[in-house]
């Protein structure tokens, strides 16, 4: 989260806790969050190279038009001059405009390998090393303490709220469990086998699964915001929650998608019964290779992104590898779209299924049915759009009544210098991320609670005679007769 925060065409690189300058990554930016009475800091440590010294600046990038000299961040990437460096202390020629301006000017080498900068006001630092010409080798790790600790703010403020989130999931689990114990399953608590598999799913692979994967971002929370060892060239703390998270989401628009199908609801997955057809094996394939593709697409896109990252002005070695990586990011942000369109295509195709089905001994039952299939795509594609749409009216009334115009007739440095504040309100807008975290997480449990509420009622899908696992095994009952598709 926030790793390149963008506004108006204006994009800072790296905002992050961590990582390293190069010699083909020669600028890096670090957000940090500083709170009166707590230290905070950004520490630049030599790794190694062929050359010994690398003159290093360190300022907030607000500040960039109060220096006599400072280029714009991809001005500077994009130059290899050396003019502006002091020949006889091999560091930045840079003179404040102003008192009081917080920077560091310095070098760092074999023989004195760490710098730091105490950082007294919140915001973002850009870091410039300009090594020398033959110094492919370079390496200079950067690191951002915050006065809490090494996450990123708008990471660290969602990481404070999981514990709510866990928490309230827990009761929400408990409160639908004790529901189907106490009003559909009887008093002996042993048979689960008369709930519908939605609203088993819903409990089961739905709403566990959020609270378990929550539970393990907030462990790898804590250890990358106490730890250095975690936080810097160790993240594997958060990639593993992060990749199980967007992993079970991949999963959840496929359970949407079978849903959509039909499965559940007038299809099985197993052998024909005598009163539900198995779900045809063209949907099946439809669905199971799109869950494949999306899976492995994002696997290899995640791995990529770590071992060989796009950088800002940086042309990799190998154009090939880049070229992937661009399609696999590309097809990444595509997935979504596609389930979408997909699901909605074989929603109608199954409405008009079920609006075909002979009339039975209950002739409402048919329209039950219909009734509460509709109602599940609207929780689950409405909801969600209404509630995001209303949390960006609020947001974006804040942020408007927060910001404010460039300077008439600004441009260049002073242009930058307004963006880069223009960042920074957003950045570190407590308001901004609590209200998407929390709209975020409001919505899943009323997503969750609408759908089981609605399944759960009347008891509507199909439901397994077994206690084997959905997946494997026909039903046996239903509210409602099978028939062709």
């Amino acid at each position: 989260m926030g790793k390149e925060l963008a506004f108006l065409g204006s994009e800072l690189p790296g905002i992050e806790s961590a990582g390293d300058l190069t010699f083909d990554n020669v600028v890096t930016c670090r957000a940090v969050k500083a709170i009166p009475g707590k230290d905070a800091s950004i520490t630049v440590k030599y790794q190694g190279g062929k050359q010994s010294i690398v003159p290093i600046l360190i300022f907030r990038y607000i500040y960039i038009d109060k220096f006599d000299w400072i280029p714009d961040w991809d001005k500077f990437v994009a130059s290899k001059d050396h003019g502006f460096l002091n020949e006889e202390n091999a560091k930045f020629e840079v003179k404040p405009k102003e008192d009081g301006l917080v920077f560091l000017n310095s070098v760092v080498s074999a023989a004195e390998p760490e710098v730091k900068l105490n950082v007294t006001e919140s915001g973002i630092y850009c870091l410039y090393a300009r090594p020398a010409a033959s110094d492919h080798e370079f390496t200079v790790s950067a690191l951002a303490h915050n006065s809490y600790g090494y996450l990123i703010y708008p990471a660290y403020l969602v990481y404070t709220q999981l514990k709510y989130y866990i928490f309230l999931g827990l009761i929400l689990f408990g409160l639908l469990f004790n529901y189907i114990l106490r009003f559909k399953v009887g008093d002996d608590f042993t048979d689960l086998n008369s709930i519908s598999i939605i609203s088993k799913a819903t409990l089961f692979y739905v709403l566990a699964p959020a609270i378990g994967i929550s539970f393990l971002q907030m462990c790898g929370g804590f250890l990358a915001n106490n730890f250095e060892f975690f936080s810097g060239h160790h993240p594997i703390v958060l990639m593993v929650p992060a990749w199980l998270q967007a992993t079970y989401e991949i999963a959840l628009r496929f359970f949407i998608l079978l849903f959509s199908m039909g499965y559940g609801v007038i299809y099985c997955h197993g052998q024909d019964s005598q009163k539900y057809r198995r779900i045809p094996d063209n949907l099946w394939k439809r669905a199971t290779t799109l869950l494949s593709i999306n899976f492995v697409t994002y696997t290899v896109y995640v791995l990529m992104d770590k071992f060989f990252p796009l950088k800002e002005g940086v042309v990799t070695p190998s154009g090939i590898i880049s070229g992937l990586e661009l399609i696999l990011r590309f097809a990444y942000l595509l997935f979504p779209m596609i389930w979408f369109v997909f699901t909605i295509i074989h929603y109608f195709r199954t409405k008009q299924t079920i609006s075909k089905f002979p009339v039975t001994s209950n002739v409402d039952e048919n329209d039950k049915l219909l009734g509460a299939f509709r109602k599940s795509i609207s929780v689950i594609f409405i909801l969600p759009m209404v509630v995001g749409i209303l949390a960006g009216i609020i947001t974006g009334k804040k942020l408007m009544a927060d910001s404010i115009l460039p300077p008439y007739g600004a441009e260049g440095r002073e242009l930058d210098a307004f963006y880069a504040k223009l960042i920074e309100s957003v950045f570190f807008n407590e308001n901004f991320t609590y209200v998407m975290v929390w709209t975020s997480f409001l919505t899943v449990f009323a997503t969750i609670g609408g759908i089981f509420a609605i399944w759960t009622k009347n008891n509507y899908g199909i439901i397994l005679e077994s206690k084997e696992d959905m997946f494997d095994q026909a039903p046996a009952y239903s509210d409602i007769d099978s028939v062709e598709p």
